[in-house]
């Protein structure tokens, strides 16, 4: 990986571990809660909670709960790409390194977020390929899903597990090797040759 900056490897996945804790743990209070059931102990990477609410929770409630989660998974991934970003890991993306699809498909999904109200558009070609695209690749089944699938356990898992893939390929992928002169001095004679010959074809056509 080339830049002027001197980013290290190391320090761009203890960038993207720090948001993902920071993620891990608001998340903790905020889960998802199934439509159909109470809800459950929950438990982050460093904190538990347990919700007490005054009267059982009505769909309505959970519904709107479930919004929350919902939007903090849209800015966790938005906070991912700015990171990401920050660090050119979007430079000259490599498409034959693993973790590529799913950067791809943040980097879709993060312009959904910032330049959009974030929902899900049926009637827009390019939301229905970012949908297809995701269900697809990670294996949901979209009528499931009626905003974009950002389920914290498969698809957000798996594009970090997958960037920090990426990162480590770039950085340890081989770089090329400069031409050496000698090939340099081939390519100028081979150059000059065929100007000659075009030069001389020329003459001759003038000067039978």
């Amino acid at each position: 990986m080339s830049n002027n900056k001197n980013f290290t490897e190391s320090e761009i996945i203890k960038q993207i571990n720090l948001i993902h804790n920071l993620y891990i743990e608001s998340r903790a209070a905020f889960p998802y809660y199934p439509l159909d059931e109470q809800p459950p102990l929950i438990s982050g990477s460093k904190t538990s909670f347990v919700i007490i609410t005054p009267r059982p929770m009505t769909i309505e409630d959970k519904q709107y709960r479930n919004n929350i989660a919902h939007f903090q998974n849209q800015n966790f991934l938005v906070r991912l790409f700015a990171v990401l970003q920050y660090y050119e890991i979007f430079k000259n993306p490599d498409e034959t390194l693993p973790g590529y699809i799913e950067l791809d498909i943040l980097k879709r999904l993060r312009n959904e977020f910032s330049h959009g109200i974030g929902t899900y558009n049926p009637k827009s070609s390019k939301d229905r390929k970012l949908m297809k695209d995701i269900t697809k690749h990670f294996s949901f089944k979209e009528k499931e899903y009626p905003d974009f699938s950002i389920n914290k356990d498969i698809v957000i898992k798996g594009i970090i597990s997958e960037s920090k893939k990426y990162i480590k390929e770039l950085f340890n992928k081989p770089k090329p090797k400069p031409p050496s002169y000698l090939k340099f001095f081939y390519l100028y004679i081979k150059n000059l040759l065929i100007c000659f010959k075009r030069v001389y074809a020329r003459l001759k056509e003038q000067f039978p």
